[in-house]
């Protein structure tokens, strides 16, 4: 029977790259270190994408590479997991036949499944509200969502009231990947704007590819406010709070701004970031654009000049998106799942349920 003395083992399978981004992969990665930290044996799963690749080199997690399903099927056997957790924008359900024929009895958990669809999972959390009733009641799986479950890096979650009013210098970040380019549209739109007293803080994701990178210097100079570039920054929290407030992408570079009290315009790349932002958006927690790839540059310098004038505006959304994103999701979802998994572990070691 399990108790809180007998801790499981979990396998942890993320992926992403320049399609997706890598904030489930960072994210997973901080989960597992949370994990660790409470003396469980945590594996990693992830696909072998250079850029994911880059961001799991040097962590003090065991990570393998396991490009099929087949592949992570199997690795999840070999680890002899207790628990699985699927944490990718992808469908997880080849990922959950192929674990539950192998392991009949694994807890599974999902983070962000990408639809909705009748998932056999043990637990589902959702950041934020995907009319997740059809998952919980028809499977009978416990379901969660909200703000409150978002796992965040560690340098993140120290907690500051509200924004460095003191700081001139404005964020532009769209996270480890930019697939739609939209810094350079930002860039763009900076060239015809005089905002004195501002300067940009442009960063580089390791996920751009090098004709990117050039441009992004090459539309940096000879621009009407000050601007310069940085990549491979090893602080990112560090840049973020020393930032007046940003333009930024709407995933987990917006979670990370609201947990700092950073005030925030956000363009979304993808359509889940449409409804992610939007969500935020709408408690107040940022000024939400639109997809970037349809806002027009004159909307975007419009807008970052507004923003740029509005020093009550910045202070209200920065406070509103540091109640939203507390930086306590992390233990939240750890909680959760050992508490659920121990329900479920119970009933597997009665003599009914063999």
């Amino acid at each position: 029977m399990w108790s809180s003395h007998a801790k499981p083992r979990v396998c942890i399978r993320t992926c992403g790259g320049s399609k997706f981004g890598v904030g489930h992969v960072v994210r997973s990665l901080e989960l597992a270190r949370r994990l660790q930290a409470r003396g469980m044996f945590v594996t990693v799963s992830v696909n072998a994408d250079p850029t994911v690749m880059d961001f799991v080199r040097g962590t003090n997690v065991s990570v393998s590479v396991t490009d099929t399903v087949d592949a992570t099927t199997e690795f999840v056997f070999t680890s002899r997991a207790d628990v699985v957790v699927l944490d990718q924008p992808l469908s997880p359900t080849p990922y959950i036949a192929g674990i539950q024929q192998r392991l009949p009895r694994v807890f599974i958990a999902l983070l962000d499944p990408p639809k909705e669809d009748c998932y056999r999972a043990d637990v589902i959390v959702t950041l934020f509200n995907h009319s997740g009733s059809a998952w919980h009641t028809q499977r009978g799986c416990l379901y969660r969502e909200g703000l409150e479950y978002a796992i965040l890096r560690s340098p993140f979650t120290e907690r500051e009231v509200g924004s460095n009013g003191a700081a001139r210098e404005v964020l532009i970040s769209f996270g480890g990947v930019d697939p739609n380019r939209l810094t350079l549209k930002v860039l763009s739109a900076l060239r015809g704007l005089d905002l004195p007293g501002w300067r940009f803080h442009v960063i580089i994701g390791s996920g751009y590819e090098t004709d990117f990178v050039h441009a992004i210097h090459a539309s940096s100079v000879d621009q009407p406010n000050s601007v310069r570039c940085s990549a491979a920054v090893a602080d990112m929290a560090h840049v973020m709070r020393a930032s007046a407030w940003g333009v930024i992408g709407g995933g987990s570079t917006l979670m990370e701004m609201a947990c700092l009290g950073q005030a925030t315009l956000t363009l979304a790349q993808t359509p889940d970031e449409v409804r992610f932002a939007g969500y935020v958006g709408d408690r107040g927690a940022t000024k939400f654009l639109g997809l970037g790839t349809d806002v027009s540059e004159a909307g975007i310098a419009s807008a970052i000049e507004q923003f740029g004038r509005d020093a009550e505006s910045r202070a209200m959304i920065g406070m509103r998106a540091q109640q939203l994103i507390d930086g306590r999701g992390g233990e939240r979802v750890i909680d959760l799942l050992l508490q659920a998994y121990g329900e479920k572990a119970t009933v597997w070691a009665t003599p009914s349920s063999s």
